[in-house]
Parts: C-alpha cells; sequence; structure tokens
C-alpha cells in the first residue's frame, strides 16, 4: 500500500515538474510567471498564448500564399498584355511562357499556406454574413431571412 502511495506522489511531481516546464517554455520566462501568479491563471493565460500564436501562425500562412497568388497574378497580368499587343508568334509563345511561370509558381504554394488562405477566407465570409444577419436583425426585417443567414453562417463553420 505504501508503494502504491509513493508511486503516485512520485508521479504527481514529475507532472507538476513537467507542467512547469511546459509553462515555462509557452510564457518565455523560466517558470516566473506560474510561481508569481499560480498553476491555474498560469494555464489559463497559457492557453490564449497558444491560440494567439497558433492564429498568428495561420496568418502567416495565408500571407504566404497571398505572396506566392500576387507573384502569379502578376505573370498573368504580363501575359494578358503581351497578347493585346499583338497575335504574332513570338508575342503569343511569351505570352504561353508567362503563363507556364504563373502555373508553376501556384504549383509552388505550400499546402499548408494554401490551406491558411483558404480558411482565412471562409472566416471573412462568415463575418460578412454575421454582419448581414446583425444589419437585417437591427432593421427588424423578417426573422426568417435572419435564420437563413444564421445557417448559412453554421454551415460553412462545418466545412
Amino acid at each position: 500500500m505504501l508503494r502504491r502511495a509513493e508511486k503516485a506522489e512520485a508521479a504527481r511531481d514529475a507532472n507538476a515538474k513537467w507542467l512547469g516546464e511546459l509553462l515555462a517554455v509557452i510564457h518565455r520566462d523560466g517558470g516566473h510567471y506560474q510561481s508569481q501568479h499560480g498553476d491555474e491563471k498560469a494555464v489559463d493565460e497559457a492557453h490564449m498564448i497558444v491560440a494567439r500564436l497558433l492564429t498568428e501562425r495561420d496568418e502567416a500562412r495565408a500571407q504566404v500564399a497571398m505572396a506566392y497568388e500576387a507573384a502569379a497574378k502578376t505573370c498573368s497580368l504580363a501575359a494578358t498584355n503581351y497578347l493585346g499587343k499583338g497575335a504574332d508568334t513570338d508575342l503569343g509563345s511569351r505570352s504561353r511562357a508567362i503563363c507556364d511561370v504563373a502555373c508553376r509558381i501556384r504549383a509552388l504554394i505550400p499546402a499548408d499556406a494554401k490551406a491558411a488562405l483558404e480558411a482565412y477566407g471562409r472566416e471573412k465570409v462568415r463575418e460578412g454574413m454575421q454582419r448581414a444577419a446583425d444589419l437585417f436583425k437591427d432593421a427588424n426585417h423578417g426573422e426568417h431571412i435572419m435564420s437563413a443567414i444564421l445557417a448559412a453562417i453554421e454551415k460553412e463553420g462545418g466545412e
């Protein structure tokens, strides 16, 4: 019985040690925040820090995808400009080459960056739909319109 209690106490001590290590890394302070504010507040704050960092990471990935897309659009615009100047063979082949470069640039977009950009777009659509629902509600329009918009938001969020 005593042996089991000793093992349980050792496990609790190890868990407390690893919790402290993890919180020190998240808070970037060597454990000072936890010792000053206690475990509960340090864990709550750590949740917020991690959520913020994940959001920032996803936004950065979306920005990477936007940069690739901007480069590809620049190539596509250049190709369109070449085609607009005439249909001679030299310009047509340049235009095709530029379009090929645009496709190759788009193919370089990392999958996580593309996914982050798509998620960012979906979130912006949701925000717009929520705003539309709020406007209809504020303007005292029919409840069925607001309900339809809110249902569409939920459907978008489930994808």
